[in-house]
């Protein structure tokens, strides 16, 4: 597991049309998860032996009302795995480290909605 890192977004939009059967190109990447200002590091990376990506998570930073007070959220979104990378725990682990991650940067809620890929959880 790493942060993202300037470069990987080749890989990361390769692995989306891989995972969700759709293109997305690198501007609509960067647009989608590192236009908007965070606090921390809003993506989580896991590579291969080689170093290039075969999981991501990311995280949209957002200011919600929470019980009556202004609190940062993080809309988790495009949790992929390369098909050969499935079954290994990677969401959990990547998931658990970023999310902790996220936690100690001040971020107090994290929503995500599975999709029809949604596996055993």
């Amino acid at each position: 597991m790493r942060p993202h890192r300037p470069g990987d977004e080749r890989a990361l939009v390769a692995l989306f049309q891989e995972v969700f059967r759709r293109p997305i190109d690198e501007t609509y990447w960067r647009w989608k998860l590192k236009a908007l200002p965070s606090p921390t590091e809003n993506v989580g990376v896991a590579v291969d032996e080689a170093d290039r990506p075969v999981f991501q998570i990311g995280g949209i930073p957002g200011t919600w009302w929470i019980d009556h007070r202004e609190a940062l959220v993080m809309v988790a979104v495009d949790a992929m795995t390369h098909p050969r990378f499935r079954r290994r725990g990677i969401l959990s682990q990547v998931g658990r480290q970023l999310f902790r991650n996220w936690r100690d940067a001040g971020v107090s809620l994290v929503l995500g909605l599975p999709n029809e890929q949604w596996g055993s959880r």
